[in-house]
């Protein structure tokens, strides 16, 4: 599949851009998750974006199968239920959110991250 491919590509530099930033500003980004519970307005355009991102994902891509393609599928679930969570129940999504913000928390998964983009940078590109 091509676009899963692309889509592979696309994640996997991503997640890894992502997860050496984090690995590298820990505070910073601490910073950052705590300003985004505070501004309501912000959290409420972050999950417009990440509603319309996994409605995207789910419509375009929706594979089930027993192979690395259905990461893709999860990615966007994942990403239309947090937008939902985040534009249906605000409130209790920054109970949920407060979480990122523990330095015990963020680094483990910003490694996960960063293992998650290599795999799919692999397969998107050298497989």
């Amino acid at each position: 599949m091509f676009v899963s491919l692309y889509l592979a590509k696309i994640f996997g530099l991503l997640f890894i851009i992502f997860a050496i930033g984090i690995i590298l500003n820990v505070k910073h980004y601490r910073k950052v998750t705590r300003n985004l519970i505070k501004d309501e307005e912000s959290l409420f355009v972050v999950g417009f974006i990440s509603t319309l991102i996994g409605l995207l994902l789910v419509n375009y891509h929706n594979y089930w199968g027993f192979d690395w393609y259905v990461l893709i599928t999860i990615f966007g679930w994942m990403s239309l239920l947090k937008g939902l969570f985040m534009i249906i129940f605000p409130k209790q999504f920054y109970k949920q959110l407060k979480w990122f913000t523990n330095e015990k928390y963020i680094l483990p998964a910003s490694i996960v991250m960063m293992i998650v983009g290599f795999y799919l940078v692999y397969i998107s590109f050298f497989s």
